[in-house]
């Protein structure tokens, strides 16, 4: 087997090629003996959430999942690399073991030490498999001790300071700066016209998710986030780039300002730019902490 660093994409469709047969002996292979492999989600609901070390915490994460799920079916649509680090865009979509599906993209944020991975973090929406877990709607979920959703902290990629600014980095961060404060004629200039705006969750219970289309639906969905979350930052942690398309890592800790609990959660946006202007981005948050604060803390009742 091929792991060399000169060729990360090479190894990550190998390693995906292996991961959809679901054959742990033949995936440790691709893992550095010291792999960390982390997964958000409440612990209580989904078991194998959390961070996993070394080989053996690789195999029970996948006995945990096996046990959890009937099928969970992740795969490369697109591989975003410079230097060690990559970012795997996938469609994802699985069954749990009562028989309920579920879909949702996924990106996995990967480090490779020599011609290995040395740690992978799986940022993935985990509100549709905690909905197919409890069989659909409606469903309660109640107050355990374990209850406390695992937040992955994100991994900055290395940097290169002599390295001159990609274009769609340059026109990544002005969109960047007109979304604080939405100024909505900077946005309107770095917004192509057909631009697909991306957010994940459960449109009616956290109201500016969903696909929007232009500019304008693009500002709605903005001023949604604006007008029922605070923010205690907004922190850009690290991006990559190749080509067209830009992964950009985010540190989001908040609250709801309708009951004003707090949320923490971690995301990865990937953003397309052609020609100076934004023609689509894509929020992969993990949405299952949100929808708590938003319907008051557990216990709470999805109707």
């Amino acid at each position: 087997m091929e792991t060399s660093v000169a060729q990360p994409t090479t190894l990550l469709r190998r390693f995906y090629d292996t991961l959809e047969n679901n054959q742990i002996d033949q995936l440790l292979p691709f893992l550095a003996e010291d792999v960390i492999w982390e997964v958000a989600g409440p612990t209580d609901i989904m078991p194998w959430a959390g961070e996993w070390k070394g080989h053996e915490g690789v195999r029970q994460y996948f006995i945990l999942l096996n046990e959890g799920l009937a099928s969970d079916k992740l795969v490369p649509t697109r591989f975003i690399v410079q230097g060690n680090t990559a970012a795997v865009v996938l469609d994802g979509s699985g069954e749990t073991r009562n028989g309920s599906r579920f879909t949702g993209g996924a990106v996995h944020w990967i480090t490779i030490t020599d011609g290995k991975i040395s740690r992978l973090q799986s940022y993935r929406d985990a509100f549709p498999i905690i909905e197919a877990l409890y069989g659909g709607r409606p469903f309660t979920v109640q107050l355990s001790q374990s209850a406390s959703h695992y937040v992955i902290s994100p991994l900055a990629p290395e940097k290169n300071a002599d390295a001159p600014l990609p274009e769609t980095v340059k026109t990544v961060l002005a969109m960047y700066g007109a979304l604080q404060g939405l100024k909505t004629d900077e946005l309107r200039k770095v917004f192509a016209e057909d631009v697909v705006w991306e957010m994940f969750g459960p449109a009616d219970i956290i109201g500016w998710s969903g696909k929007w289309i232009g500019p304008d639906e693009a500002m709605e969905s903005a001023k949604a986030i604006i007008e029922t979350m605070h923010f205690e930052h907004f922190k850009a942690v690290g991006m990559i780039c190749e080509g067209d398309t830009a992964a950009v890592l985010i540190d989001e800790p908040g609250s709801s300002k309708a009951t004003g609990l707090p949320f923490h959660t971690s995301v990865v946006h990937i953003v397309t730019a052609k020609e100076g202007r934004i023609t689509k981005f894509t929020n992969y948050v993990n949405t299952a902490g949100i929808v708590e604060a938003f319907l008051g803390g557990r216990p709470f009742v999805v109707s």
